[in-house]
Parts: structure tokens; C-alpha cells; sequence
């Protein structure tokens, strides 16, 4: 036998003895108490696989090193949503989990849905997630004045459904069906916001949540109002507003410039409508481009266009039903996100002309 191995089993024999005599001890006065006292052992025989239990329910966990995501599919059992745990290393004792599923009735409660399990979690912690159901959520954003066509696809993205089946929501029929008793198109009528839905949320799911915060910012924001516009109408001049204001501190003087030029029977001229008309573009708007012919285009046509241009938020839908007070007829983009506003043509002129000399006369 090696030096080196004689030399282990040696250190092995000395720190193994305080340890081994002290549980012979232990056992020796056990068995020497419980002789005496019979009653003793009638308790804990019972008792000892109730604390074991007690123990594996409230902190016991598996050998998993990181979170994990578990799918509940439609119809899946609570047996298979288990056998998922174990192979993910979450939980080593899946029938037992079973049976404290089966005796707390959180396997008839099983809703479909993604759920992130921590190594962390307990077998206690994981039944009350599923009661509760703590689902993960998905997370998308609607922008500020987007149009349905630059919006639908990065939701569906994220919410991990076809952009088509968002698309069939929004026309009619479908969209009456969601949006209940509106006969508006959906354009303007998906409230521009951050959203959380349930992993496995349908199409009308997610349209709905986005239509019905639309209602409750509407009803706040037209409460009192008894101004001429009716609701298809504010929202769409709300949604000029939301693609003309650049700088969120114009919006009342922007709307004034549109609600005086409406009752003076005055064209509107909003440059983004002509985009809009044109299904967008990716080039500097031209002159020429005001001549296209359509509805929404405010150069070729009197008034409001037909409807929304985009999402108009909380503070253009304010500005629309609510416009400042002033005699401003005409506004002047600078370049940097505000505006010149002016009151006759002859001021509009100057300024397009100090805006033209200031660009010219920039770095």
C-alpha cells in the first residue's frame, strides 16, 4: 500500500472517530431513553415521515442552477406539467408533488400559460404560483402618431403571434366584434402605450386590451366636453396633432391653428396626411406631392381627412378637444421640432424665409 494512501486512510480513522463515537453515543442513549419511556417511540414513528414532509413541501429544491420556463399547454395535465419540472431538473420528486397537488386541489386549477420556476422555489412556492397564476408576461410598446402598418408587426413580434391574425382583428367585421359598438376603423383606436399580456394571449386578446384603454383614456379625457367635435372627428384631428407636434409643449397652439383654419373653411395643408395618403415615404415630402389625389390628403380636400392618421396620445387628444386660445392661422416647422406659428400669410411667408436663410446659413 502506497505511502500516500496509508497516510489518507489514517487521517481518515482520526477525524472519523469524534464524529462516529459521539453517534454511538447518541443512539445508545436514545435506545436506553425510549426503553424506558415506550410511549416516546408511538410519537415519533408517526411524527418522523410528517416532518420529512414538512421539510420537502417548505425547502426542499432540485438541482436546476438557473430559471426555468414551463409551458402549460391546453389540456395538459398536472402529471405532465410535473414531469416537465423533473426533467428540468426543478423538483427530483414529481409524484410526491402530485399527490400535494392532488390533496391542496392546485391540479384542477391549472391554467395554460408560460411560468418561470426558480432553482429557488420550494415545492410550496411552486403550487402557490400556479394558484395564483403567475404567469409571465410579454411586453410591447405602441408609439406615439404610428399607424397600424408600422405597429402590428413589431406586436406581433412580441407577442409572439402572426401578424395576419392582428390584421384580421382590426377590419371589419372582426374589429366590431372586439371593439363593441364603435363603427369607426381601428386606425387611431389602439391607444399608443406599453402593454403586458399573458404568454399565449390571442389576437383579439391583445387588440382588446389596446381598445379598451383607448375607451377609458377617451372617456377620461372627453369628460365635460361640449365642444362641436364629435368623437371620430377629435381624435382624428388629434391624430394631425400627434404627427405635427414634435415638441409636446405645442400641442394646444397647434390645435388652435387647425380648429381656426376649420371654422374659417380654411384647408388644412397638414404635410403628414399627404404622407399618410401616400402609404408613407422614405424621401423628403415635395410640392408635387400635395397635388396626390385621395381623401386624407388636407391639401385636396376640405376639412378633417376621413379618419385618424396614426395613435394620437393622452396629450393630443387633450389638445384636440381643448386648443389654446389664438388667432394663429399658419405654423412654420424650424427644423429642430418647433414651430413659428403666425396669424396672416404674409408672416407665414417671412418665416418659411428666415427658416430657409437659417438652414442655408448652418453648419
Amino acid at each position: 500500500m502506497g505511502r500516500r494512501i496509508r497516510t489518507f486512510l489514517g487521517a481518515l480513522a482520526v477525524y472519523a472517530t469524534v464524529p462516529l463515537a459521539a453517534l454511538v453515543w447518541a443512539a445508545g442513549t436514545a435506545f436506553r431513553f425510549t426503553r424506558r419511556r415506550p410511549w416516546i417511540l408511538a410519537v415519533l414513528v408517526p411524527l418522523l415521515p410528517v416532518m420529512l414532509g414538512f421539510y420537502w413541501f417548505f425547502f426542499s429544491t432540485g438541482s436546476a442552477t438557473a430559471p426555468v420556463t414551463v409551458q402549460v399547454q391546453p389540456g395538459m395535465s398536472f402529471a405532465a406539467f410535473a414531469s416537465q419540472l423533473g426533467s428540468q431538473g426543478i423538483t427530483h420528486h414529481t409524484r410526491i408533488l402530485r399527490w400535494a397537488a392532488r390533496l391542496l386541489g392546485t391540479d384542477e386549477k391549472l391554467h395554460v400559460g408560460l411560468y418561470e420556476v426558480s432553482p429557488e422555489d420550494s415545492p410550496s412556492e411552486i403550487l402557490l404560483k400556479l394558484s395564483r397564476h403567475e404567469q409571465v408576461y410579454l411586453e410591447f410598446t405602441v408609439v406615439e402618431g404610428c399607424t397600424l402598418a408600422e405597429c402590428l408587426p413589431g406586436v406581433a413580434n412580441a407577442v409572439d403571434l402572426p401578424v395576419d391574425s392582428l390584421w384580421r382583428r382590426v377590419r371589419p367585421p372582426e374589429w366590431r366584434q372586439v371593439h363593441t359598438g364603435t363603427r369607426e376603423p381601428a386606425e387611431g383606436y389602439l391607444f399608443p402605450e406599453t402593454y403586458k399580456v399573458p404568454w399565449g394571449a390571442g389576437a383579439a386578446e391583445v387588440i382588446r386590451a389596446m381598445a379598451d384603454q383607448f375607451e377609458t383614456v377617451w372617456k377620461e379625457e372627453s369628460a365635460g366636453y361640449s365642444g362641436p367635435l364629435s368623437r371620430h372627428e377629435a381624435i382624428t384631428l388629434a391624430s394631425l396633432i400627434e404627427a405635427e407636434a414634435k415638441d409636446g409643449g405645442e400641442r394646444g397652439r397647434i390645435s388652435s391653428v387647425f380648429h381656426n383654419r376649420l371654422r374659417k373653411r380654411m384647408r388644412l395643408q397638414c404635410d403628414p396626411t399627404v404622407i399618410y395618403a401616400m402609404g408613407g415615404l422614405d424621401r423628403p415630402l415635395l410640392r408635387k406631392d400635395w397635388e396626390f389625389e385621395s381623401p386624407y390628403n388636407t391639401y385636396v380636400v376640405a376639412g378633417l381627412p376621413p379618419g385618424p392618421i396614426g395613435a394620437p396620445g393622452r396629450g393630443s387628444i387633450r389638445a384636440a378637444l381643448r386648443p389654446d386660445a389664438t388667432d394663429y392661422l399658419y405654423f412654420m416647422a424650424r427644423g429642430d421640432g418647433t414651430h413659428i406659428f403666425t396669424k396672416t400669410l404674409r408672416e407665414h411667408e417671412a418665416a418659411y424665409r428666415e427658416v430657409k436663410r437659417n438652414s442655408t446659413h448652418s453648419p
